[in-house]
């Protein structure tokens, strides 16, 4: 498999941010709704600090493509350390990646070319999401209906770590096939990498490295 770097951005991290927080919403999106921070790739579950309203149609998050993610780190940096003034919230800058198979059918459309083109050593890998071409997460954002959620939450929660995004990529790869077929109207899905860059305002420790805990 090969994994290509998509771009980056600054997520919010505050509960009260967060889309599925009730107990009822998570009982329906999450196959582990103990679970109090949702990480993805989509920003209507892992918001940017970039984006002014929830209604993203109306107001975007800002960003290089037209994933609303960043280009160039050094820029998203230097943005943010301009604008932080404005919201104090705890945050953390990501790197997402995607991983495709040598032979995907789906071919590889750049967005940008990322500076830097690649993830360095130090960042630390949260999980694999499993999201479609707009980053719209089959995996927390595509409920799961009452005769589907017990079987499902058997055979995947076991896989899935704190952040609710899944710790081998092989896993994801077969959880995107599942979802390719029952979520047929964002189809096809792919397996995206997520890494923690840096962070500011967040308790030491979180987020962990993906293992399940």
């Amino acid at each position: 498999m090969r994994e290509r770097l998509l771009g980056f951005d600054a997520r919010v991290v505050d509960e009260k941010a967060l889309i599925v927080s009730t107990p009822s919403q998570k009982e329906i999106y999450l196959l582990r709704p103990d679970v109090d921070l949702i990480l993805s790739t989509d920003v209507l579950l892992w918001p940017s600090v970039f984006q002014r309203d929830t209604f993203l149609a109306m107001n975007p998050p800002a960003g290089d493509n037209v994933l609303f993610l960043w280009c160039d780190l050094q820029r998203l940096l230097h943005h943010r350390e301009r604008s932080g003034s404005e919201d104090a919230r705890p945050f953390a800058v990501i790197g997402i990646t995607r991983i495709d198979e040598p032979d995907a059918q789906v071919e590889w459309v750049p967005q940008c070319d990322p500076v830097p083109a690649k993830a360095a050593a130090g960042w630390k890998l949260l999980g694999f999401d499993v999201s479609d071409a707009a980053l719209l997460s089959g995996l927390s954002n595509c409920g799961y209906d009452g005769a589907e959620i017990s079987a499902f939450r058997k055979r995947w929660a076991p896989h899935l770590n704190r952040n609710h995004l899944f710790t081998e990529i092989e896993i994801a790869w077969e959880f995107r096939a599942v979802t390719d077929r029952r979520v047929k109207e964002h189809a096809p899905f792919f397996v995206y990498g997520l890494y923690r860059i840096e962070s500011q305002g967040i308790p030491r420790g979180w987020p962990e490295i993906s293992h399940r805990q």
